[in-house]
């Protein structure tokens, strides 16, 4: 059973009042929804919902779960943000010493360059900034100091 799937469809028909809305709010069909509903109250041993009059009404155990299917839910939505920000972070100097990532440098036209070196002995100002030099960057040789 997927759980985060179970209590999204739980805390989404709970939130709109029924089964057809919820379902569509937390973008699945009427039918999955019930089923993922119908698997977590299996799985609790308990029903969530009375399903005797039009609209589906929380029991007792339902509203005392709610809130921690509310928590599980939020907790897995910022998960999957975090992991989809990490995955745009740029790559960091001490993975680079430990061969955990790999790094070049490529030549791109400038109009699709996130950004940009001036390279050559024309352009070289000494700003007080840390040179780094290319052959550093080669695999082998990032500990060692030019």
């Amino acid at each position: 059973m997927d759980l985060v799937g179970a209590c999204r469809a739980f805390v989404s028909v709970s939130e709109y009042g029924g089964f057809t809305d919820g379902a569509a709010a937390a973008g699945m069909s009427q039918s999955v929804a019930s089923r993922r509903i119908a698997a977590l109250e299996e799985r609790f041993g308990a029903q969530l919902f009375e399903r005797t009059s039009r609209r589906p009404v929380l029991t007792p155990f339902g509203r005392d779960m709610l809130a921690s299917a509310v928590h599980l839910v939020h907790a897995a939505d910022v998960l999957l943000a975090e992991a989809e920000a990490v995955k745009h972070q740029p790559w960091r100097k001490e993975l680079l010493h430990a061969h955990q990532v790999r790094a070049a440098l490529l030549a791109v036209p400038a109009q699709e360059a996130s950004w940009s070196v001036p390279l050559g002995l024309a352009g070289a100002r000494d700003g007080g900034a840390r040179r780094i030099h290319v052959e550093t960057l080669r695999l082998g040789r990032a500990s060692k100091g030019p």
